[in-house]
């Protein structure tokens, strides 16, 4: 049956863990938006506090101390709310805290009290909620905060997650169960990535270093705007953070792949780099410190969730799961696979190659999608790209003669062969392909069409040892400030390929390039040590490798949306920052009129004349990150 709520202003709220961090802000948020709240916690000083905040800036409020692991105790925060208010209309599972330590380390007793306050006392919570709510008849609404966690285990949290997973099973059966039997009550779940609140002070820890997030972090009043809004709003679930809903869809279809992910990055990403708090000063067993909304949080902290927001609006939900569910679908699929004649053009031809010729010994699908995939652009009467997953590839010519400048994703091949028939006709191949670096994005399909081609390759010198099987890239650094991908970047391939069989060239050195007569190529290392940019000047049309891109490729929502800006290459890829930073400069004193990017769409204008300015006045803001393995040159 249709549950109708009533709109917050009417309502009374009952909000557990209310002293400090998310429960703490939704009560503010809830009272200035009209609705009555009681609040519980076990730090009466800050409860009082608070209710009186709320009460002299003419909210109403009322107060109760509780631990939720007493049983007793939550059926007193009910009795509180019926005997100040006569009811409540919505009831908010927020307390919780979580223990940092092995799940061999951390001690029974400790895995039971937190289950006691993080399972339990959800449990009790519902229970005396859905008692009212049958009592005194009408609709109500249960909003239990899980985790991402609750979802997916990380490393270290073991217990936390262990708790969260139990939480979850609890709220999907409930929820079923009064659905069935048609009761008017909305049960949701809101599930929270990293959130910078004291939820790491308040922590029991077992480690030597400071339990904290770093990776993205997102603020407290995002997790508040979800919960509100599950309040007035039948919901099933709410994520906050768009990167907990990919996670989870990439989990579920590559558990292994998560598995490494964790393995690679979870221990790293949830510490800082101070000593840690003593293992007895915690708030396991007793009240934490009150009235502090924000934490110590080492991460990228962010200002709001984007698809808290989307979630409020279907469409908008509906295109970020659109992009979500492309990714997770092309690791099951392998979308794009051979089609027709196409399918068996490399057979005749891999005979005569040499055997030693291969991709890279980690060559591997990477599951990454953007809403400009599949996409061909003309943008020059001669000039097309085509955006495979997350990067560009570039067809420059016409069917009589053309060149193919870099190689596309892992396990492209076919696709790039589809791609360049349907700009230039059946059977199609190039003078030449061009290789502006030896990066995994840009010569993922090489190989295969090497074989179903055979002909010359050009790149850098510098380039040859990655591209030669002789010398691997430099592992991609997950430790670098910035967003989601660059957090998962560990599963990027970085082993040398093997080309030493075809007819690999160097660039000329007078700049010239072979079957374009027109272009030039411009050396632009700092991402790879021999990355070069292409550029005509008749026109003004410059192709710029990852020197200069126009979408922040370490942040997976700008990616998936293709959110247009002028940025520096790749942070977890990029080794030598002061190189990349002259690059951008050499690339900028071209003067283009048109660019078209290894990432991102192309641009042209104005636009990108104030973005390449911007972007070399400010580089060490813009492109430099504050801390990575390479952002001192050190490996």
């Amino acid at each position: 049956m249709k549950v109708k709520l009533k709109p917050l202003s009417e309502q009374v709220i009952v909000i557990t863990g209310a002293s400090s961090g998310i429960g703490l802000v939704t009560a503010r948020m809830a009272a200035k938006e009209g609705a009555k709240v009681v609040l519980a916690a076990r730090n009466q000083e800050a409860l009082r506090e608070l209710t009186n905040e709320i009460n002299t800036s003419g909210g109403s409020a009322e107060f109760v101390v509780a631990d939720v692991g007493v049983e007793e105790d939550v059926k007193r925060i009910g009795d509180a709310a019926i005997a100040t208010f006569g009811r409540f209309d919505t009831w908010v599972n927020n307390a919780g805290i979580s223990i940092f330590g092995s799940c061999l380390e951390v001690s029974i007793p400790d895995m039971k009290r937190m289950f006691d306050t993080n399972f339990w006392g959800v449990v009790y919570g519902c229970r005396t909620a859905v008692a009212h709510f049958r009592e005194r008849g009408g609709a109500g609404a249960i909003v239990n905060v899980g985790s991402l966690f609750g979802d997916r285990a990380p490393v270290v949290q073991g217990t936390y997650s262990a708790a969260k997973h139990a939480l979850h099973g609890f709220n999907d059966v409930l929820r079923m169960e009064l659905e069935a039997a048609k009761e008017p009550i909305s049960v949701s779940l809101v599930k929270p990535g990293r959130i910078d609140t004291p939820y790491n002070e308040h922590a029991r820890s077992y480690q030597e270093k400071q339990p904290s997030h770093r990776g993205m972090v997102y603020p407290p009043e995002s997790v508040a705007e979800a919960i509100l809004y599950c309040a007035a709003h039948p919901k099933r679930d709410m994520y906050v953070g768009l990167q907990s809903k990919f996670f989870v869809e990439l989990a579920g279809m590559a558990p292994r792949l998560v598995d490494k992910v964790m393995e690679g990055y979870g221990f790293y990403s949830q510490h800082d780099e101070r000593p840690s708090r003593d293992v007895e000063d915690n708030a396991l067993y007793r009240a934490g410190y009150g009235l502090h909304e924000r934490g110590t949080n080492a991460g990228w902290k962010r200002p709001k969730s984007l698809y808290v927001k989307a979630q409020k609006h279907p469409l908008l939900t509906s295109l970020a799961l659109a992009g979500i569910g492309l990714a997770v679908a092309a690791l099951s699929s392998r979308k794009n696979k051979p089609k027709g004649s196409s399918k068996n053009t490399t057979t005749s031809n891999q005979r005569n190659m040499d055997s030693n010729m291969h991709q890279s010994a980690d060559d591997k699908f990477i599951p990454m999608t953007s809403i400009s995939t599949g996409n061909i652009r003309q943008v020059r009467p001669d000039v097309y790209y085509y955006t495979n997953q997350i990067v560009n590839f570039v067809m420059i010519g016409t069917a009589a003669h053309w060149v193919l400048v870099d190689a596309g994703m892992p396990k492209s091949t076919q696709e790039i062969v589809q791609v360049t028939e349907s700009v230039f006709g059946k059977n199609a191949k190039p003078a030449a392909i061009v290789l502006t670096h030896g990066h995994f994005d840009h010569v993922g399909g090489l190989v295969g069409l090497l074989e179903a081609w055979q002909v010359p390759v050009y790149a850098h010198l510098y380039e040859f040892p990655f591209l030669t099987g002789k010398q691997a890239y430099p592992e991609p650094d997950v430790t670098v400030e910035g967003g989601m991908l660059a957090k998962i970047s560990a599963i990027y391939p970085h082993e040398p390929i093997n080309i030493s069989g075809a007819n690999l060239l160097p660039l000329p050195e007078d700049g010239t390039i072979p079957g374009l007569p027109d272009w030039h190529w411009v050396f632009v290392p700092g991402h790879s040590p021999g990355q070069v940019a292409l550029f005509r000047e008749t026109d003004r049309t410059l192709l710029s490798a990852d020197a200069v891109i126009t979408v922040k490729q370490d942040s997976f929502y700008k990616v998936l949306m293709q959110v247009e800006e002028i940025q520096g290459p790749p942070r977890y890829l990029t080794t030598d920052w002061q190189a990349a930073w002259e690059s951008a400069r050499k690339l900028a004193a071209l003067h283009p009129q048109l660019i078209v990017p290894g990432h991102g769409k192309h641009m042209e204008g104005e636009a990108l004349t104030k973005g390449l300015q911007k972007l070399v006045e400010d580089f060490e803001t813009i492109a430099i990150p504050k801390h990575g393995k390479f952002v001192d040159n050190k490996e």
